[in-house]
């Protein structure tokens, strides 16, 4: 598109021109040519358009007790994304709101979460919580594990790199503080990303979950 040429402008353009041969649609060639170049500019300018203004105003911020309903509701889309809920959402909400509440309140707790904030509303999230180690006499090592969970961000706001832009957030603050190792538990479809980080599975690690936590 020729600078200062607007998309009304070339629509006329393009819609004015009939006296092409006619396809048996009984449109002429420039017409069809002019509209299938009319489809692919709005879709251009409609992408182009929501791509830039919603990255602009997305921010990442600490999360602050007032977010924790948002928070909540947001945990619930997360988790029943691509597993049927157990709990109804109006009896989860209040519930996970108010645990959010208290440990997201800053120097409360050992736990840290971003949020993408575009000034409306909350479009993802990441969580961490640092754990001590036990002193070590054998290893100049640092003492601190953090545990990374709770990593979301809105279907409508993936593949903008966003997420990874919330994952380095945690990923810079869990170095700064001198964390020993950083642990997570992924989705297949999120190990890429992890990768891409950083991240390796290791080889050491032994787990024991659900119903076999029973005495032997």
């Amino acid at each position: 598109m020729r600078t200062g040429q607007t998309p009304t402008k070339l629509t006329k353009e393009c819609l004015k021109r009939s006296s092409s041969p006619r396809s048996k649609s009984g449109r002429s060639a420039s017409e069809v040519n002019g509209a299938a170049h009319i489809k692919r500019l709005r879709i251009a300018i409609r992408h182009s358009i929501t791509y830039h203004q919603s990255m602009a105003r997305v921010r990442i911020r600490l999360a602050r007790p007032g977010d924790s309903h948002a928070l909540a509701d947001l945990r619930y889309r997360f988790r029943t994304e691509t597993e049927p809920a157990t709990e109804t959402k109006r009896r989860f909400l209040p519930r996970c709101a108010s645990w959010m509440k208290k440990r997201f309140r800053s120097g409360a707790y050992s736990w840290r979460c971003w949020v993408l904030d575009d000034g409306e509303q909350l479009l993802g999230h990441v969580c961490v919580q640092l754990f001590e180690k036990v002193p070590n006499p054998v290893d100049d090592e640092p003492e601190l594990h953090a545990y990374v969970t709770n990593f979301y961000v809105v279907p409508e706001m993936r593949s903008q790199g966003l997420g990874k832009r919330l994952l380095n957030k945690a990923l810079s603050w869990c170095r700064a503080r001198g964390t020993d190792s950083i642990i997570l538990w992924s989705t297949p479809g999120s190990k890429s990303l992890y990768r891409c980080c950083g991240f390796v599975e290791p080889t050491d690690i032994f787990e024991l979950r659900g119903d076999a936590i029973q005495p032997r």
